[in-house]
């Protein structure tokens, strides 16, 4: 048993190792303050949080499975209540991403290198993708397409489109990633332009017209932009940035710190008013799911693995 958890450890590093390389992530010492910073392998998220488009829901993919409560996809309230798991491959299998259908009918997610998706009360499970090497998705506000990023190593890695039933599946950018649509299904998405410099961008996918916003520069100040997230309002994007939460406008300015310790996948409340995210913690099976205000304040937690009992999960 010990074994096999060492070896989903060391698979799930490398793995996130691979897509961020891939992805055109940079390396610095630097972060906001002055104060040396070092991307630290022995902080983790283990799940990543997606609100529902009504506001009623949190759901959860956790990505590992300690004890009694096992790698899945999980519902939760905003307020902490009323969590239960809707649905899992089995323990060890890991969903790496999550996302909701714009009505709130369905969710989509990732694993086994493929997108699926599934009905919120975990019924209609349905692969959409069979390529392989399939990573992160994203579900248009006009419940038309899919996004999700490809990532194959050759002239197919990038941002590919699908119809919401899986067909008609398309390549988009060649080798962009992280990505999230946005109002009148733009797109934004982050790619490398070489000599450690890389953009931010929102694309149309009608008619492929882009709109870049924001260039990202080696070491000045920060190395790893990933987990965007535009707001509803289409004005801001929050994203894990040097391992904390922060966020800027879709004009490129007013880049803002919004968490005090690490944190990765923030997800914007359908209002525009809070955020959730994942905390790193120092155990691999940790990461405590929390809320906060869209400017940091009245940050406080809604899920913490370790404090679970048996009779929590319904």
């Amino acid at each position: 048993m010990k074994k096999r958890l060492i070896s989903l450890f060391l698979l799930i590093i490398c793995g996130w190792a691979c897509f961020l390389i891939n992805c055109g992530l940079f390396d610095s010492d630097d972060d906001d303050d002055g104060s040396h910073h070092d991307t630290d392998i022995t902080s983790f998220s283990s799940a990543v949080p997606a609100w529902s488009p009504d506001g009623q829901w949190i759901a959860i993919a956790r990505m590992l499975g300690e004890n009694w409560i096992p790698c899945g996809i999980y519902l939760v309230r905003p307020d902490g209540s009323d969590l239960h798991r809707i649905f899992s491959f089995g323990d060890g299998i890991i969903i790496i991403d999550i996302c909701w259908a714009p009505d709130g009918e369905w969710l989509a997610f990732n694993a086994y290198q493929e997108i699926w998706k599934i009905k919120p009360n975990g019924d209609s499970l349905t692969r959409l993708t069979f390529s392989s090497e399939n990573y992160t998705c994203t579900w248009s506000l006009s419940d038309t397409l899919i996004a999700f990023r490809h990532s194959s190593g050759d002239y197919y890695s990038g941002v590919w489109l699908m119809d919401i039933d899986g067909n008609n599946s398309r390549h988009f950018i060649r080798l962009g990633g992280h990505i999230d649509f946005a109002q009148g299904d733009s797109l934004f998405y982050e790619i490398s332009i070489g000599q450690g410099v890389g953009q931010m961008a929102l694309i149309n996918t009608s008619d492929s017209t882009e709109r870049v916003f924001y260039t990202m520069i080696a070491g000045n100040p920060y190395h790893a932009y990933y987990d965007p997230e535009i707001s509803p309002n289409g004005l801001y994007v929050i994203m894990s940035i040097d391992e904390h939460i922060r966020k800027l406008t879709t004009e490129g300015t007013n880049l803002q710190t919004l968490t005090t310790k690490k944190g990765e996948f923030p997800h914007w409340s359908p209002d525009g008013n809070q955020i959730v995210y994942c905390e790193q913690g120092d155990n691999p099976h940790g990461g405590v799911i929390r809320i906060m205000n869209s400017d940091g304040t009245n940050n406080h937690v809604i899920v913490d693995w370790h404090e679970l009992k048996p009779d929590s999960l319904k």
